[in-house]
């Protein structure tokens, strides 16, 4: 067992440590890697202060860890400096997450932007984020619809669109999303990751099992998926757990 256990951390340690770029520091969230995430986003922002992007990915970061009150805080320094509509769109987030709802509907309510003159695929996301926390999915998906016609190609836009069905309880809208993220692009891990969560939730083994293994043979140190697999050893195939 080291000897396989031992080489993967080797690996992941080496892309936390040196992989300093925002697109390493996203790879982070993807593996759901979130304290990689947020050390690789720091980093960048200190290197480039002047960029609102990795302060945003930053508190994104902060809130996968359910740091709500630190995220506040992250966002309402960085965009009270920065003035960025992105870093306003974290904050209504972040105070969304900690319980101040109200607080975060000013904030939107000051920023007056819709998805009609939206122009950016990360604001119209970050967006979407926003109001799915609010539980305005309506709007939500508006955005998330915008941001698809800004980027069509973009797989990431249409899992989250997936995940914002799936809150409002549209199973079949969400394996819509979630496929057709996965044919745009067959690299997206988390396409994949999520369909097979909609099978987990039916508990369909025949339709799960085979998309979590193909998951792990794009990318064998994709976490999240040996996370399900060992959920699914552990309550069905003992002999398998470790």
């Amino acid at each position: 067992m080291k000897k396989i256990f031992i080489p993967l951390l080797f690996v992941m340690f080496v892309i936390t440590s040196y992989g300093q770029s925002l697109n390493d520091g996203l790879a982070m969230i993807r593996y759901q890697r979130y304290q990689s995430a947020l050390d690789i986003f720091s980093n960048l922002s200190k290197v480039n202060p002047a960029d609102p992007n990795a302060l945003y990915w930053q508190g994104q970061a902060l809130l996968w860890q359910k740091e709500f009150p630190k995220a506040v805080e992250h966002y309402k320094t960085a965009s009270a400096s920065k003035r960025s509509v992105l870093l306003n769109a974290g904050l209504a987030q972040a105070n969304t997450a900690a319980g101040n709802k109200a607080m975060a509907q000013n904030i939107l309510s000051a920023m007056n932007l819709t998805p009609e003159n939206l122009t950016n695929t990360v604001l119209g996301t970050a967006m979407a984020r926003t109001y799915t926390e609010l539980k305005d999915f309506v709007r939500a998906g508006k955005f998330l619809q915008k941001a698809a016609l800004i980027e069509p190609g973009n797989a990431q836009v249409l899992v989250q669109a997936g995940n914002n069905a799936l809150r409002q309880g549209d199973g079949s809208a969400a394996y819509t999303y979630f496929t057709k993220a996965k044919t745009i692009d067959s690299n997206y891990l988390p396409a994949y990751f999520y369909l097979a969560k909609v099978f987990i939730s039916q508990k369909n083994k025949d339709l799960y099992m085979p998309l979590l293994k193909k998951i792990l043979q794009k990318d064998s140190l994709y976490a999240p998926a040996w996370y399900e697999l060992y959920r699914h050893a552990y309550y069905n195939d003992k002999d398998n757990v470790k």
